[in-house]
């Protein structure tokens, strides 16, 4: 453990040893007035810098982030240099599609403020940069949600859960937006859902920082409603692919069943919305004529319990 040093104890330390410390600055002093007047070599690093970006066009490999020069100037200059760092390595190329490299010379090198007193004797490195140019491309690509929706208990989601928009614009390079099939929502669980849904929700940044995504968020939108079930009972059955100048009787004539959805569509629906058939052609008849009846698909409902199973038709010539 550090003990404090009282201030008394310092003067004391001051009174004795004053004529040494006075030495000390003074001989530092002397020093520095002598290195920051006489001339030095310095290698400096300096940043290396794409002058503009081009719209149409876009560097897809790595550059090197720092070049190195010699420099040499006074020591209060180089001093400067080291508090300031006002210099840089500007590439200077033509914008066109392919592979070439770069061969950056002394020239490029920028030095700005108090660096432009020092001289640049030479540039280090890197000496040749490689470049691939692609083509910039803009894409639509579908969205996909990572999103678990977990309703209350006794609701339920009605129809499709939709993302809007559906499709993502995405830009970048065209070697990388051609491999990018589609874009992914954040992955999370929204439970306990009691009411209609819309909320956004961000997309992920895809693998490769040079794919931009040109919208950032969707809303993620599903009808959640209160769960109902409802007995339909009286719902007709025909035979359906009957053989020609042949007519069918079914028996039962009728069927009943339960009815399963969200509150605002069940809640609407009769035996008159409900198609039930035998078909004739979809499975071989045995010889007591027995079938099993087919319901037609409604949107955004479940049957169930569907009485009877089987059903016998007896067929007549016209």
């Amino acid at each position: 453990m550090f003990k404090r040093i009282p201030a008394a104890s310092g003067k004391y330390i001051w009174r004795r040893h004053k004529a040494k410390i006075a030495s000390t600055l003074v001989a530092v002093l002397v020093w520095f007035l002598i290195v920051t007047g006489g001339t030095f070599d310095y290698v400096a690093t300096v940043p290396i810098e794409i002058p503009r970006v081009h719209e149409n066009l876009i560097i897809t490999n790595s550059i090197p982030e720092s070049a190195q020069i010699r420099l040499r100037g006074q020591g209060m200059t180089i001093l400067a240099y080291l508090l300031f760092r006002e210099g840089r390595l500007q590439l200077n190329f033509h914008w066109q599609e392919g592979k070439r490299v770069n061969h950056p010379t002394k020239d490029d090198v920028i030095l700005m403020g108090s660096a432009k007193d020092l001289m640049l004797l030479e540039l280090l490195e890197p000496d040749s940069i490689p470049l691939e140019i692609e083509e910039l491309t803009v894409k639509e690509v579908p969205a996909i949600s990572q999103i678990t929706l977990k309703p209350h208990a006794g609701y339920t989601i009605v129809g499709e859960t939709v993302l809007d928009p559906s499709t993502i614009p995405i830009k970048g390079p065209k070697s990388l937006i051609e491999t990018c099939d589609s874009v992914l929502t954040i992955a999370d669980l929204w439970q306990d859902l009691r009411r209609p849904l819309k909320k956004q929700v961000e997309l992920l940044q895809p693998g490769n920082d040079q794919v931009e995504l040109l919208i950032q968020k969707v809303w993620i939108i599903a009808d959640v409603q209160k769960l109902m079930e409802k007995k339909i009972v009286g719902v007709p059955v025909t035979a359906v692919n009957l053989p020609e100048k042949i007519n069918a009787l079914v028996i039962p004539s009728h069927l009943s069943l339960v009815v399963e959805g969200g509150v605002n569509v069940v809640s609407s629906i009769t035996e008159k919305d409900i198609t039930a058939y035998v078909d004739l052609q979809r499975y071989p008849q045995d010889k007591s004529h027995d079938y099993f009846a087919y319901i037609e698909p409604l949107p955004e409902i479940r049957f169930r319990d569907i009485e009877p199973k089987r059903f016998k038709v007896v067929f007549e010539k016209e």
